[in-house]
This record gives structure tokens, C-alpha cells and sequence, in this order.
């Protein structure tokens, strides 16, 4: 089928377009699905559900996978499938459910845990209670993880594409209840991933906002969520990680691909950090953002990004810390990447003016090394030399004056 005759086909039936030469893979995978519940590999199963197959669309020998598990006693694939959402109330083209082929089997512990799952037993064999539900149901158990719940609700009737008020989805909510298997269900059941809420928010970004959230952001990535999508205020992921302080989710994103010179407002990822380090002084972080710096710049990030106040770079802020083996470090690095010695700030001070003015001598140093602009003058028409002097930096002096 040509890309045409998908585009109209998923037009006119409002189906969901996939790459022509995705069907082949899709119908492999299917086929291995079925391939792994006969061996009882759950683990493999796990990871083919994990990477978006839904074993509830895929069919052999006309039963979905949870009935066909059922049906050949496959009960560790059994627990699996049901732990991922499966349905438990799906009936296949013979009229027939998960639980009557467990009836069928006369396998109590199944039947047990099938009812237990919330299975609806439509021959009356066992007792059942009548279940209604609120359409604000589906969207508390998102927010708690509960994926037993959810699918319940949806079984129900509850539609899994439904919004809050404030645009807020089923996959919003569930990184909130943080539970990587609910997230997986949803995605596997079309569930937009980059879909955003009313502040222009999706899931990626919010998946960032906390270090407990590693697994789920983990999935979004694998499942190719956007990875340099903002929002109304024009955060990104990527920036949003690194405002939290969320370095282990800052250097999946940049290993990943995200943009390292993305926009968040006028800040740039390598100013953000440069804040963050000026924030911290808790010396395991430092040496995290540290290294994310260190990965921004080597991935391209633009060194001589200023901030919005005083428009300082990173070669400048650098330069006025207290000089420790981090900074200097810091100082060489951004130097051999090319760092602009002379680029000015807001009031057209230098580095080297900066480091004269507080005395930071070792910095001073390198960048007399590097051949700095000596005697440029600043907005008031104040040299290094004069700032040293002004702010009484004696060993700074006499650097200068014999430089």
C-alpha cells in the first residue's frame, strides 16, 4: 500500500497511520508475542509489551493473548499480561471470555484471580456485583497509578482520550502515580504521548520536574516522545530538568538528543546550569551539574551564552567564583572550547575586569595567559588595572602591572 492510500485509508477510517513498512515489523512482532507465551518467557514478553505492542489487538487462532495464555495454562505469562493491563473482559469471535476458558480448564487458582482482576462472569456461575462508575473515576486512578483500577473504569465504559477542564489527560495524571506500566498501557492503547495540557505542558516535561519520575521518563524517551517540545512559558524538558535540579534526567535527555541550545525564555541549558551551580554549594550536586556542563559543551552548547541580568557568560561567572580545583578546571575547559576572552557583559566589563575587581588571582592568571584584553575600557571608562586598584586587590596589582 503506497503512503497515499495509508493517508487517505486513515482519513477515512480515523485510524491511526503507521509506516508502510512498519506492518512487516508490527505482524513480527505479533507473531513473537505468541512465540514467548508458548515458552513462557516473561521477560522477553514484558519487553515486547514495554515497546508498544498491545496484546489485547493482536489475535492467533482467533483468541487475544490473555485467553490463548488461559486456555494453553501458560500461568506465569498469565500474571504478566494481567499486571500490564490486559483485558480482562475481552471477547473473542467465539463469544467467549478469559474466565470461560479458565472455567473451561477448571482452574480454580486462575478463576480466582480472574474475578479477583475484575472479571465479569456473563453465565452466572459466580456471584457479581453490578458496577457503576463517575467519569472522574478513570482520572483518580491515573492519578494514584492504580492500573487495575483504570482499566476497570475503561472496561466500564470510561474513555481512556477524555480531558479535565484544564486539558489535563489520563497520561498527564499518570506521572503523577508514577507507575511505568500504567504509562505503558496507555501508550499501547493510542493515548497521544506529546499531548499538552492548558499551560501547553506534555508529559515529557513533567516527567523532569522530579528524580523519582526516572522510569517514566525512560519510557517517553523510548517511545519517541518530542524531545525539545516547550510549553507556554517556554520551558522544555531539558530545561525543566535542569531547573529541578534533575541532572540524572538532564543527561538522559541530552544523550538522547535534545537541543543543548534550546531557548527557555532568553536562558540557554549551559546559563541554567551556571545558575544552578550558584545555588548549590552541596558538593555531590556541584560536581553532578559540574559534569552535565561538561556534556552540554561537548555536545555544542553554545559556550558564550549570557545570562539576562548582568549579561554575564559562563567564562565570566566562572571566573568570579572562589578558585577551587572545580573552577579552575571549569575556567581551562571553557577556554580550550573557545570561550570568548573579551566578550562584555551589560556594563561592557570583561572576564579579566571581573576577576581583577574580586581578586580572584588564579583566574586572572589564566586568562593573562590566554592573551585577555589588558586595558579595555568598561562603560565608565574603568581598565582592570583601575578596578583592581579601586577595590583595593593588591596581589591583583601586581599581577597586572608586571603582565
Amino acid at each position: 500500500m503506497s503512503f497515499m492510500q495509508h493517508l487517505q485509508s486513515s482519513l477515512i477510517l480515523g485510524t491511526k497511520m503507521t509506516h508502510p513498512e512498519e506492518e512487516h515489523f508490527l505482524y513480527i512482532q505479533c507473531k513473537e508475542l505468541f512465540i514467548y507465551i508458548n515458552a513462557n518467557k516473561t521477560t522477553e514478553l514484558q519487553n515486547l509489551i514495554e515497546s508498544g505492542i498491545d496484546p489485547d489487538k493482536y489475535e492467533r487462532e482467533h483468541l487475544p493473548a490473555l485467553s490463548y495464555a488461559i486456555k494453553h495454562k501458560k500461568h506465569p505469562i498469565i500474571q504478566t499480561l494481567l499486571s500490564y493491563g490486559s483485558d480482562i473482559n475481552h471477547t473473542d469471535c467465539f463469544g467467549l471470555k478469559p474466565l470461560d476458558y479458565a472455567v473451561e480448564n477448571k482452574d480454580d487458582a486462575i478463576i480466582e484471580l480472574l474475578l479477583r482482576y475484575g472479571a465479569i462472569d456473563t453465565k452466572n456461575k459466580f456471584s457479581h456485583i453490578e458496577q457503576h462508575f463517575n467519569e472522574v473515576d478513570i482520572f483518580e486512578a491515573a492519578f494514584t497509578g492504580s492500573l487495575h483500577a483504570l482499566t476497570h473504569y475503561h472496561q466500564l465504559g470510561a474513555s481512556l482520550h477524555d480531558l479535565r477542564a484544564n486539558k489535563t489527560s489520563l497520561l498527564h495524571l499518570c506521572i503523577d502515580g508514577n507507575n511505568p506500566k500504567l504509562l505503558i498501557y496507555l501508550l499501547n492503547k493510542g493515548v497521544n504521548i506529546d499531548l499538552v495540557d492548558k499551560s501547553g505542558t506534555p508529559p515529557l516535561i513533567l516527567a523532569t520536574m522530579d528524580s523519582s519520575r526516572h522510569k517514566m521518563l525512560n519510557i517517553l524517551i523510548r517511545r519517541n516522545a518530542t524531545l525539545d517540545q516547550r510549553n507556554n512559558r517556554q520551558t522544555s524538558a531539558l530545561t525543566m530538568a535542569i531547573k529541578r535540579f534533575n541532572v540524572q534526567a538532564a543527561f538522559m535527555l541530552i544523550n538522547k538528543g535534545a537541543n543543548v541550545n534550546i531557548r527557555d525564555g532568553i536562558d540557554t541549558p549551559l546559563v541554567l546550569i551556571h545558575k544552578a551551580l550558584m545555588q548549590t554549594s552541596h558538593k555531590p550536586l556541584v560536581a553532578e551539574l559540574r559534569g552535565l556542563q561538561t556534556l552540554l559543551i561537548s555536545k555544542g552548547a553554545n559556550v558564550n551564552a549570557s545570562d539576562e541580568n548582568l549579561q554575564w557568560s559562563p567564562l565570566m561567572l566562572t571566573a568570579s567564583h572562589y578558585q577551587d580545583d572545580q573552577s579552575i578546571k571549569q575556567l581551562k575547559l571553557l577556554i580550550k572550547l573557545g570561550a570568548n576572552l573579551d566578550q562584555r557583559d551589560k556594563n561592557e566589563r570583561t572576564a579579566i575586569m571581573i576577576a581583577s575587581s574580586l581578586g580572584r588571582l588564579d583566574a586572572l592568571e589564566y586568562l593573562i595567559k590566554f592573551n585577555a584584553a589588558l586595558n579595555s575600557f568598561d562603560k565608565f571608562g574603568w581598565t582592570a588595572l583601575m578596578l583592581a586598584i579601586y577595590y583595593n586587590q593588591k596581589n591583583t596589582v601586581k599581577i597586572l602591572l608586571a603582565a
